[in-house]
């Protein structure tokens, strides 16, 4: 099979995801999409953590190598809004979180010990955009493509040529573009090289689709061998 070509199980386009596209109509805007607006998420919604099917020992161990590679290329993403403080305890959260915990876990370690830069009033005098999630945006974000940096791993290890692209939490509105992306499949190693490649940017696969997309992957039910 040919790496140089994701692809899916059904039609459709390749489109951003929720991420990468802001939707007018705050009182119409599900968590996700709050979030990337920087709007106040209820204590229910910051603690919801993302349903990652293959989060087990195995997949954790691939994170952590991932994570390692990026510390010692000098290219681990440290997110911009971190003071000091944060941008120095960040490595060492995320590989807890990895170890033993999730995207939620981190999320409440970021949250504590002011680890984040106050907002800056913009150029133009106007008020900045509250951050009050600022460390779920980055906890997730990052936990998920951590994980899924380990699940093409495991399945680049184990010759599974595809992995599926699924919705790891719940939407009650979820967006076309998103919804076109929800089965797909593709080719472990692009996906992996793709992420490597472009840390804390969009991946050019659109694998994650963008920040609290609530999109992930998972391992085929039934996978194909390469």
């Amino acid at each position: 099979m040919s790496r140089e070509h994701s692809f899916e199980r059904s039609g459709g386009k390749m489109a951003h995801g929720d991420g990468w596209k802001r939707r007018a109509g705050p009182m119409a805007r599900r968590p996700a999409d709050r979030a990337v607006f920087g709007e106040e998420l209820s204590t229910k919604e910051k603690g919801m953590a993302l349903r990652l099917e293959n989060l087990d020992a195995r997949t954790r161990r691939y994170m952590l190598e991932e994570v390692d590679r990026d510390v010692a290329a000098g290219t681990l993403y440290i997110g911009r809004l971190l003071n000091d403080s944060g941008k120095r305890d960040y490595p060492g959260l995320l590989k807890t979180a990895i170890e033993s915990g999730n995207d939620a876990t981190l999320a409440e370690a970021l949250r504590i010990g002011g680890r984040f830069r106050p907002a800056e009033r913009r150029r133009d005098g106007s008020e900045p955009t509250t951050r009050s999630n600022a460390a779920e945006m980055l906890a997730e974000g990052e936990f998920n493509r951590f994980y899924i940096r380990g699940v093409c791993r495991r399945a680049i290890d184990d010759g599974i040529s595809e992995i599926e692209v699924y919705r790891a939490r719940y939407s009650e509105n979820p967006r076309d573009e998103s919804a076109h992306l929800v089965g797909k499949r593709y080719v472990p190693a692009d996906v992996l090289d793709d992420l490597r490649a472009n840390p804390g940017r969009a991946p050019k696969l659109g694998v994650p689709p963008g920040p609290n997309s609530g999109l992930s992957v998972r391992l085929p039910p039934h996978p194909g061998a390469a």
